[in-house]
């Protein structure tokens, strides 16, 4: 009952401080003894660790939410298979197609992208991009539709990549 009573009272207390949302998190996290969770950030940016999955425009933030205006993201913690608003992946992870969804900034007209699925760079990879990352190699190059840009004759937007 105390524990449970000092963990209201560290919501409450945190509260007051600004950011109720991530704040009510860390403090869930503790009590669940969980390393990482979902964060609801009243930012447009992630923590380190974290990339972006959705932005909205949060109340509790504060400022006005006018159509289109966005004050806050949802983070995942990075790891495994991802798919997060963006064109790009943290590093130790490659883009392996595209996509374009309303939950992130932008709108999805034809052929527009705002969001990237990543791999973990392990063993050998298709990559969305004109070259590969550091430790590895190009062994072939591609067009895919999927990796944003046109495929005429010549041209390619995606790599095979294996180690060096």
């Amino acid at each position: 009952m105390l524990k449970r009573l000092s963990v209201v009272l560290a919501v409450v207390a945190l509260a007051a401080c600004g950011d109720v949302q991530e704040q009510e998190d860390a403090v869930q996290t503790e009590e669940l003894g969980a390393t990482e969770s979902a964060l609801r950030v009243c930012s447009l940016s992630c923590p380190s660790g974290y990339y972006p999955t959705w932005y909205g425009c949060d109340y509790s933030c504060g400022g006005s939410c006018s159509f289109g205006s966005n004050n806050s993201v949802n983070c995942e913690p990075i790891g495994g298979s991802f798919t997060q608003c963006g064109l790009s992946c943290p590093n130790g992870w490659h883009v392996t197609y595209k996509s374009c969804t309303s939950s992130c900034a932008g709108s999805c007209s034809f052929g527009s992208y705002n969001q990237a699925h990543c791999e973990p760079n392990i063993n050998s990879f298709d990559a969305c991009a004109l070259s590969c990352p550091t430790g590895w190699r190009v062994e072939s190059k591609a067009c895919s539709p999927t990796c944003g840009g046109s495929c005429s004759f010549g041209s390619y937007n995606q790599v095979y990549c294996v180690p060096a």
